[in-house]
């Protein structure tokens, strides 16, 4: 694939695509695609690159262009708007053919990017050998208290203990859904409001064990 770089057409007098032919460590060569001109000059003067970039969404994948500054650098976990859209940064391949976690944008051959508008809040409720798992699509900001409560098909689960992605269990406080790797949860009587902080224990026994509904629990 082409390398495509924003930069000062000599002949067109304005900013155009040009298609880089030639590159070394202090200047390049590359080919205007309005007049067709070709000319020589130092990297500094070429502002812009475009970037091949391969964004998913679920299952679904599909590639498109990005543009970024030759020398800006790009990162794993960077986050920038697209098509109306908020995506993450996931991978990068350099022009080495190896996978870095940060380049300038003129030596990255693909980026993979996810979209990000919302992340999926894992859920998990344990029944006795059972494992119940649930998902809920949130604001990557949206904050995740221990003791909340969310309506999850049907149901009213409260978190009792939250896993990050950094491995650490947490039993008070919040994080962001963004950095919740799985919440684990009670179910409470549906009467509880959607929202509400609980306290995660009263009396040694989770709030509103006596009365909630189990699975597939015989009466």
């Amino acid at each position: 694939m082409d390398e495509v770089i924003i930069t000062r057409c000599p002949d067109c007098a304005d900013d155009t695509e040009h298609i880089v032919l030639k590159a070394s460590a202090t200047n390049l060569t590359a080919r205007c695609t309005e007049c067709g001109r070709t000319h020589t000059f130092s990297p500094p003067h070429a502002r812009f690159i475009e970037i091949p970039v391969v964004l998913s969404s679920g299952q679904e994948s599909w590639t498109d262009r990005i543009e970024t500054l030759l020398d800006e650098e790009v990162v794993v976990g960077f986050e920038f708007e697209h098509d109306g859209h908020r995506m993450l940064v996931t991978g990068i391949e350099g022009r080495d053919g190896r996978n870095h976690e940060k380049l300038v944008g003129r030596d990255v051959k693909v980026l993979y990017a996810k979209l990000f508008d919302t992340v999926l809040l894992k859920m998990s409720v344990n029944e006795g050998e059972k494992t119940h798992s649930y998902q809920l699509e949130v604001k990557p900001e949206r904050e995740v208290h221990i003791g909340e409560v969310f309506a999850v098909d049907g149901l009213k689960l409260k978190v009792k203990t939250m896993k990050s992605d950094q491995n650490r269990t947490l039993h008070r406080g919040f994080l962001l859904a963004r950095n919740v790797r799985r919440a684990f949860c009670d179910v409470v009587p549906g009467w509880v409001k959607e929202g509400k902080i609980l306290p995660t224990r009263r009396r040694g026994k989770p709030v509103g064990a006596e009365s909630q509904p189990r699975f597939g629990r015989k009466a």
